[in-house]
């Protein structure tokens, strides 16, 4: 009888928690009114922009379990601490 095949897997990275960030092209003193006006006026158009871009948190996860990378070694190697995965090396284009 064949042995089960071991689950490998390497570190990936997942996007999460998109975000767009507007900054106002305003003078000291007056943000504070000019993001109030940017809340509201958001949805029909925007005015007083100087700057906008979509963030997003990097995590490092295992490809096969998702959790956080955390690799653990011992007398059988390096694996995955979350699901026990053997680590191979990363794809290159990951």
């Amino acid at each position: 009888m064949a042995e089960p095949e071991k689950k490998t897997c390497h570190k990936t990275t997942r996007r999460e928690n998109f975000r767009v960030v507007v900054e106002p092209d305003c003078g000291t003193g007056s943000e504070e009114s000019y993001c109030r006006d940017i809340k509201t006026e958001i949805g029909r158009h925007v005015d007083y922009v100087k700057f906008a871009s979509v963030e997003y948190d990097t995590l490092e996860v295992c490809s096969f379990c998702g959790r956080a990378w955390e690799p653990a070694k011992d007398e059988e190697g390096p694996h995955c601490s979350g699901c026990g995965a053997d680590i191979k090396e990363e794809p290159p284009n990951d």
